[in-house]
C-alpha cells in the first residue's frame, strides 16, 4: 500500500525520494542496533526484519525503472545492495561502513547480487548525477576484488 502511494503514483519526484530516504534512514538504523546490540525485539528490527529488507531490495528495487533514478533513489539502492550483498557473504564492509564517511569494503565474489541491475542503472539513468555515482561504484567493486578471487579468475 505505501510502495502504491509513495513510489508508483507518486505526484512529485521529492515524494519518492522521501520514501526512499526513509528507507535508507531505517536501513542504518536497523543495522547500527543490529550490531551494537543484538536485541531481535526492538521496534526497528521487527518493523524491518531481514526478510522485509530482502523484499525491499528483490521485488520492488530490481524492478524499478532504473532511467527514472534520482540521487536519492540510487543512494538506497546502492547501500541496500551492499547490504544484501554482505549479508550473503559476498562482501565484508565492516561495521563502521554505513552512516560512515570512510566506505571500505571487499568483494568476495564476481557475481554480486543485484550486478545486473547496477550495470543497467550505467546504462540507462537519465540523471548525470547517478550515472556518474553508479559508474563510480561499479569501477570500485571491481577494483576492490579479493585478490584471491582474482588470481582464481586471471589466467
Amino acid at each position: 500500500m505505501l510502495w502504491e502511494c509513495l513510489v508508483s503514483n507518486a505526484f512529485y519526484e521529492r515524494e519518492r525520494d522521501q520514501f526512499f530516504t526513509w528507507c535508507l534512514d531505517v536501513l542504518n538504523k536497523t543495522r547500527t542496533i543490529n550490531t551494537a546490540s543484538k536485541k531481535k525485539d526492538d521496534e526497528l528490527f521487527a518493523f524491518f526484519s531481514e526478510d522485509c529488507l530482502e523484499l525491499i531490495f528483490f521485488e520492488t528495487m530490481l524492478k524499478l525503472d532504473f532511467s527514472h533514478f534520482t540521487p536519492a533513489i540510487y543512494e538506497c539502492f546502492e547501500t541496500f545492495f551492499l547490504h544484501i550483498n554482505e549479508e550473503y557473504g559476498y562482501i565484508v564492509t565492516g561495521n563502521s561502513y554505513f552512516g560512515s564517511s570512510t566506505k571500505s569494503y571487499t568483494a568476495h565474489e564476481f557475481s554480486l547480487i543485484g550486478m545486473e541491475a547496477l550495470w543497467e542503472i550505467v546504462v540507462q539513468a537519465r540523471n548525470p548525477a547517478v550515472h556518474k555515482s553508479a559508474s563510480t561504484f561499479l569501477n570500485t567493486l571491481y577494483t576492490r576484488l579479493d585478490k584471491e578471487i582474482l588470481a582464481k579468475k586471471l589466467p
